[in-house]
Protein backbone atom coordinates (compact mmCIF):
# COMPACT_ATOMS: atom_id res chain seq x y z
CA UNK A 1 0.00 0.00 0.00
CA UNK A 2 2.74 2.54 0.95
CA UNK A 3 4.66 1.58 -2.09
CA UNK A 4 1.60 1.89 -4.19
CA UNK A 5 1.51 5.70 -2.57
CA UNK A 6 4.62 6.45 -3.38
CA UNK A 7 4.43 5.45 -6.72
CA UNK A 8 1.10 7.33 -7.16
CA UNK A 9 2.79 10.71 -5.95
CA UNK A 10 5.99 10.04 -8.46
CA UNK A 11 3.35 10.09 -11.01
CA UNK A 12 1.48 13.16 -10.08
CA UNK A 13 4.67 14.86 -9.34
CA UNK A 14 5.81 14.14 -12.95
CA UNK A 15 2.82 14.99 -14.70
CA UNK A 16 2.77 18.39 -16.24
CA UNK A 17 0.59 21.51 -14.81
CA UNK A 18 -3.29 21.89 -16.51
CA UNK A 19 -2.69 25.69 -16.32
CA UNK A 20 -0.43 28.46 -15.78
CA UNK A 21 -0.86 32.49 -15.80
CA UNK A 22 -0.38 34.00 -19.57
CA UNK A 23 -1.07 32.76 -22.83
CA UNK A 24 -0.26 29.40 -24.54
CA UNK A 25 3.08 29.39 -26.13
CA UNK A 26 4.45 27.61 -29.04
CA UNK A 27 5.42 24.86 -26.50
CA UNK A 28 1.85 24.25 -26.10
CA UNK A 29 0.13 23.59 -29.64
CA UNK A 30 -3.16 21.93 -27.77
CA UNK A 31 -3.74 24.56 -25.16
CA UNK A 32 -6.28 27.08 -25.19
CA UNK A 33 -6.02 30.92 -23.88
CA UNK A 34 -8.83 31.70 -21.65
CA UNK A 35 -9.53 35.14 -21.10
CA UNK A 36 -11.72 37.52 -18.56
CA UNK A 37 -12.13 40.60 -18.81
CA UNK A 38 -13.89 41.68 -15.70
CA UNK A 39 -14.94 45.20 -17.24
CA UNK A 40 -16.86 47.45 -15.34
CA UNK A 41 -17.39 44.97 -12.55
CA UNK A 42 -13.80 45.68 -12.07
CA UNK A 43 -10.75 43.15 -11.97
CA UNK A 44 -9.15 43.44 -14.65
CA UNK A 45 -8.19 41.04 -17.28
CA UNK A 46 -6.96 37.76 -16.91
CA UNK A 47 -5.36 35.53 -19.13
CA UNK A 48 -4.69 31.79 -18.20
CA UNK A 49 -3.79 28.54 -20.13
CA UNK A 50 -5.22 25.80 -19.96
CA UNK A 51 -4.02 22.07 -20.84
CA UNK A 52 -5.32 18.57 -21.05
CA UNK A 53 -8.09 19.54 -23.29
CA UNK A 54 -9.46 18.05 -26.58
CA UNK A 55 -10.84 19.11 -29.95
CA UNK A 56 -14.21 17.72 -28.50
CA UNK A 57 -13.75 19.97 -25.18
CA UNK A 58 -16.47 22.44 -24.45
CA UNK A 59 -16.07 25.81 -23.32
CA UNK A 60 -17.37 24.73 -20.04
CA UNK A 61 -14.72 22.22 -19.80
CA UNK A 62 -11.77 25.07 -20.65
CA UNK A 63 -13.59 27.30 -17.66
CA UNK A 64 -13.31 24.32 -15.31
CA UNK A 65 -9.42 23.70 -16.57
CA UNK A 66 -8.49 26.66 -14.96
CA UNK A 67 -10.94 26.79 -11.89
CA UNK A 68 -12.81 29.11 -12.41
CA UNK A 69 -16.66 28.87 -11.11
CA UNK A 70 -19.69 29.48 -13.39
CA UNK A 71 -23.26 30.11 -11.92
CA UNK A 72 -26.10 29.47 -14.63
CA UNK A 73 -29.85 30.60 -14.03
CA UNK A 74 -33.03 28.88 -12.65
CA UNK A 75 -34.80 29.91 -16.45
CA UNK A 76 -31.91 28.45 -18.68
CA UNK A 77 -29.93 25.98 -16.06
CA UNK A 78 -26.33 26.05 -16.75
CA UNK A 79 -26.39 26.68 -20.44
CA UNK A 80 -26.26 30.44 -20.13
CA UNK A 81 -23.73 32.01 -17.58
CA UNK A 82 -24.81 35.03 -15.28
CA UNK A 83 -22.35 34.53 -12.49
CA UNK A 84 -18.07 33.73 -13.17
CA UNK A 85 -16.36 33.31 -10.58
CA UNK A 86 -18.82 34.83 -8.30
CA UNK A 87 -19.35 38.22 -10.36
CA UNK A 88 -21.11 40.07 -10.24
CA UNK A 89 -22.50 38.90 -7.17
CA UNK A 90 -26.21 38.73 -5.13
CA UNK A 91 -25.80 41.53 -3.12
CA UNK A 92 -23.59 43.47 -6.10
CA UNK A 93 -25.52 46.62 -7.03
CA UNK A 94 -25.34 47.17 -10.78
CA UNK A 95 -26.07 50.88 -11.68
CA UNK A 96 -27.33 50.68 -15.34
CA UNK A 97 -29.34 53.05 -17.67
CA UNK A 98 -32.84 51.50 -16.82
CA UNK A 99 -31.63 52.03 -12.74
CA UNK A 100 -30.04 49.69 -10.08
CA UNK A 101 -29.75 45.52 -10.85
CA UNK A 102 -28.68 43.29 -8.55
CA UNK A 103 -27.90 39.72 -10.10
CA UNK A 104 -30.31 36.91 -8.39
CA UNK A 105 -29.38 34.36 -11.43
CA UNK A 106 -32.76 33.64 -11.07
CA UNK A 107 -33.54 35.06 -15.31
CA UNK A 108 -31.87 35.77 -18.17
CA UNK A 109 -29.60 38.68 -16.93
CA UNK A 110 -30.19 41.77 -19.21
CA UNK A 111 -28.31 43.25 -22.10
CA UNK A 112 -26.95 45.59 -20.80
CA UNK A 113 -25.27 43.69 -17.65
CA UNK A 114 -24.07 39.86 -18.70
CA UNK A 115 -21.24 37.82 -19.68
CA UNK A 116 -20.30 38.18 -23.33
CA UNK A 117 -19.02 34.62 -24.52
CA UNK A 118 -15.92 34.83 -27.43
CA UNK A 119 -13.54 32.70 -29.13
CA UNK A 120 -10.75 33.62 -31.78
CA UNK A 121 -8.14 31.82 -33.81
CA UNK A 122 -4.17 31.85 -32.72
CA UNK A 123 -3.68 34.98 -34.10
CA UNK A 124 -7.04 35.71 -35.68
CA UNK A 125 -9.76 37.91 -33.87
CA UNK A 126 -12.42 37.69 -31.40
CA UNK A 127 -16.03 36.48 -32.97
CA UNK A 128 -19.10 36.48 -30.58
CA UNK A 129 -20.18 33.01 -29.54
CA UNK A 130 -23.07 31.50 -31.00
CA UNK A 131 -24.22 28.56 -28.80
CA UNK A 132 -24.00 28.07 -25.16
CA UNK A 133 -20.75 27.50 -23.22
CA UNK A 134 -21.92 24.01 -22.97
CA UNK A 135 -22.08 23.46 -26.69
CA UNK A 136 -19.58 25.52 -27.90
CA UNK A 137 -16.42 23.52 -28.94
CA UNK A 138 -12.74 25.24 -28.10
CA UNK A 139 -10.12 25.62 -30.83
CA UNK A 140 -6.71 24.20 -29.91
CA UNK A 141 -4.15 26.65 -29.78
CA UNK A 142 -7.12 29.34 -29.62
CA UNK A 143 -8.76 31.47 -27.48
CA UNK A 144 -11.72 31.37 -24.88
CA UNK A 145 -12.94 34.78 -23.87
CA UNK A 146 -15.53 36.19 -21.71
CA UNK A 147 -16.29 39.99 -21.17
CA UNK A 148 -18.92 41.77 -19.16
CA UNK A 149 -20.81 44.29 -20.52
CA UNK A 150 -22.27 46.76 -17.74
CA UNK A 151 -24.10 49.29 -18.79
CA UNK A 152 -23.55 49.48 -23.08
CA UNK A 153 -25.83 48.65 -25.37
CA UNK A 154 -23.56 46.31 -27.27
CA UNK A 155 -21.54 43.66 -26.04
CA UNK A 156 -17.23 44.34 -26.83
CA UNK A 157 -14.97 41.67 -26.58
CA UNK A 158 -12.26 41.08 -24.04
CA UNK A 159 -9.59 44.00 -24.14
CA UNK A 160 -6.92 41.39 -24.81
CA UNK A 161 -5.29 40.71 -28.05
CA UNK A 162 -5.42 37.13 -29.56
CA UNK A 163 -2.13 37.63 -31.33
CA UNK A 164 0.14 34.83 -32.26
CA UNK A 165 1.23 32.24 -29.41
CA UNK A 166 4.96 33.47 -28.37
CA UNK A 167 7.71 31.21 -27.98
CA UNK A 168 8.29 30.10 -24.41
CA UNK A 169 10.54 31.77 -22.30
CA UNK A 170 13.71 31.45 -21.88
CA UNK A 171 15.96 30.73 -19.04
CA UNK A 172 18.12 33.50 -18.17
CA UNK A 173 22.13 31.90 -18.30
CA UNK A 174 23.46 32.56 -15.19
CA UNK A 175 26.47 35.16 -14.83
CA UNK A 176 29.93 33.08 -14.32
CA UNK A 177 31.48 34.99 -10.81
CA UNK A 178 34.55 37.33 -11.76
CA UNK A 179 37.54 36.04 -11.87
CA UNK A 180 39.09 37.22 -8.03
CA UNK A 181 41.98 34.65 -8.15
CA UNK A 182 44.02 36.38 -10.64
CA UNK A 183 47.31 34.51 -11.94
CA UNK A 184 49.12 31.72 -10.74
CA UNK A 185 49.93 30.72 -7.07
CA UNK A 186 53.24 31.63 -5.65
CA UNK A 187 55.70 28.69 -5.71
CA UNK A 188 57.04 28.47 -2.11
CA UNK A 189 60.23 26.98 -3.38
CA UNK A 190 61.89 28.78 -6.33
CA UNK A 191 60.93 32.86 -4.32
CA UNK A 192 58.73 34.15 -7.47
CA UNK A 193 55.34 33.47 -8.83
CA UNK A 194 53.64 32.79 -11.55
CA UNK A 195 52.80 35.60 -14.43
CA UNK A 196 49.60 36.61 -13.79
CA UNK A 197 46.95 37.59 -16.64
CA UNK A 198 47.24 40.90 -18.10
CA UNK A 199 44.65 43.60 -17.08
CA UNK A 200 43.42 41.36 -14.08
CA UNK A 201 42.74 44.49 -11.65
CA UNK A 202 42.92 42.59 -8.99
CA UNK A 203 45.82 41.69 -8.80
CA UNK A 204 48.91 43.69 -8.00
CA UNK A 205 51.45 44.04 -11.12
CA UNK A 206 48.67 42.68 -13.63
CA UNK A 207 50.83 44.20 -16.31
CA UNK A 208 51.63 40.30 -17.28
CA UNK A 209 55.22 40.52 -15.30
CA UNK A 210 55.81 37.88 -11.74
CA UNK A 211 55.61 38.61 -8.87
CA UNK A 212 58.83 37.99 -6.38
CA UNK A 213 57.82 35.98 -3.69
CA UNK A 214 59.67 37.89 0.07
CA UNK A 215 63.21 37.35 -0.29
CA UNK A 216 63.73 37.28 3.14
CA UNK A 217 61.44 33.44 3.54
CA UNK A 218 63.11 32.01 0.36
CA UNK A 219 66.72 32.93 1.79
CA UNK A 220 67.92 35.40 -0.72
CA UNK A 221 69.05 38.91 -0.33
CA UNK A 222 66.41 41.67 0.16
CA UNK A 223 67.02 44.88 -1.36
CA UNK A 224 66.34 46.99 2.12
CA UNK A 225 64.42 47.08 5.12
CA UNK A 226 60.74 47.01 4.99
CA UNK A 227 57.66 48.51 7.11
CA UNK A 228 57.55 45.62 8.63
CA UNK A 229 61.16 44.90 9.13
CA UNK A 230 62.92 48.21 10.89
CA UNK A 231 65.56 47.04 12.75
CA UNK A 232 67.39 44.90 9.39
CA UNK A 233 70.14 48.15 9.45
CA UNK A 234 70.48 48.00 13.32
CA UNK A 235 72.34 44.32 14.65
CA UNK A 236 71.46 43.45 17.68
CA UNK A 237 73.67 42.76 20.66
CA UNK A 238 73.79 39.33 19.59
CA UNK A 239 74.98 39.88 16.16
CA UNK A 240 78.95 40.37 16.59
CA UNK A 241 81.41 39.56 14.59
CA UNK A 242 84.15 36.78 13.74
CA UNK A 243 86.86 38.34 14.55
CA UNK A 244 85.55 40.21 18.39
CA UNK A 245 88.09 38.68 20.93
CA UNK A 246 84.76 39.07 23.61
CA UNK A 247 83.44 36.03 22.29
CA UNK A 248 84.01 34.08 25.39
CA UNK A 249 84.26 30.77 26.28
CA UNK A 250 81.65 29.76 24.25
CA UNK A 251 83.64 30.63 21.13
CA UNK A 252 83.64 27.08 20.06
CA UNK A 253 80.14 26.82 19.52
CA UNK A 254 78.79 28.15 15.81
CA UNK A 255 78.60 32.60 16.24
CA UNK A 256 76.00 34.41 14.92
CA UNK A 257 77.14 36.80 12.23
CA UNK A 258 75.21 40.12 11.13
CA UNK A 259 73.28 39.69 8.59
CA UNK A 260 73.43 41.56 4.90
CA UNK A 261 70.99 44.68 4.83
CA UNK A 262 67.67 44.04 4.63
CA UNK A 263 67.88 40.25 5.07
CA UNK A 264 67.66 37.74 8.60
CA UNK A 265 70.58 36.98 10.16
CA UNK A 266 72.07 33.26 9.34
CA UNK A 267 73.91 31.09 11.51
CA UNK A 268 77.01 29.86 10.36
CA UNK A 269 80.36 28.39 11.66
CA UNK A 270 83.54 30.88 10.94
CA UNK A 271 85.60 29.51 8.51
CA UNK A 272 89.21 27.53 9.16
CA UNK A 273 92.01 29.10 10.32
CA UNK A 274 90.22 32.66 10.45
CA UNK A 275 90.20 34.98 13.02
CA UNK A 276 87.00 34.22 14.20
CA UNK A 277 87.55 33.42 18.03
CA UNK A 278 90.62 30.86 19.71
CA UNK A 279 89.53 27.91 19.00
CA UNK A 280 92.61 26.09 17.82
CA UNK A 281 94.72 27.50 20.75
CA UNK A 282 93.94 24.69 23.28
CA UNK A 283 94.77 22.04 21.37
CA UNK A 284 97.84 23.10 20.32
CA UNK A 285 98.78 23.32 23.65
CA UNK A 286 97.19 19.98 24.66
CA UNK A 287 99.35 18.40 21.96
CA UNK A 288 102.56 20.14 23.18
CA UNK A 289 102.57 19.02 26.32
CA UNK A 290 101.71 15.48 25.29
CA UNK A 291 104.88 14.94 22.83
CA UNK A 292 107.11 16.60 25.85
CA UNK A 293 105.64 14.82 28.37
CA UNK A 294 106.50 11.70 25.78
CA UNK A 295 109.91 12.66 25.20
CA UNK A 296 110.23 13.15 29.53
CA UNK A 297 109.75 9.85 29.48
CA UNK A 298 111.37 8.21 26.74
CA UNK A 299 114.77 9.88 28.14
CA UNK A 300 114.40 8.75 31.37
CA UNK A 301 113.89 5.13 30.56
CA UNK A 302 116.69 5.16 28.12
CA UNK A 303 119.11 7.23 31.65
CA UNK A 304 117.94 4.09 33.87
CA UNK A 305 118.21 1.56 31.55
CA UNK A 306 121.88 2.45 30.81
CA UNK A 307 123.17 3.05 34.42
CA UNK A 308 121.47 -0.64 35.38
CA UNK A 309 123.66 -1.96 32.75
CA UNK A 310 126.44 -0.68 33.76
CA UNK A 311 126.68 -0.75 37.94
Amino acid sequence: MIAASLALGGLLALAPSETHSGACTTAEPEGVTVVIDYGGLGGGVQATCALGLTKSSTGRAALTAIGASISGTAHDGDGFVCRLNGRPSASETLDLPSGSYQEQCVQTPPLDAYWSYWSADDGGSWSYATSGVGQHRVKLGGFEGWSFNLGGSRASPPAFTPAKAPAPAQPTPATPPPNSGGGGAADSGSGTTDSVSAGDANTPGAAGSATPADPAAAGGPASGPTATDPGADSPGPDDRAGGDDSAGPDSGRPTTTSAPSGTAGTTRPPASGAAGGRTGRPQTIALTGVLGGSAIIAAATIYLRRRWSNP
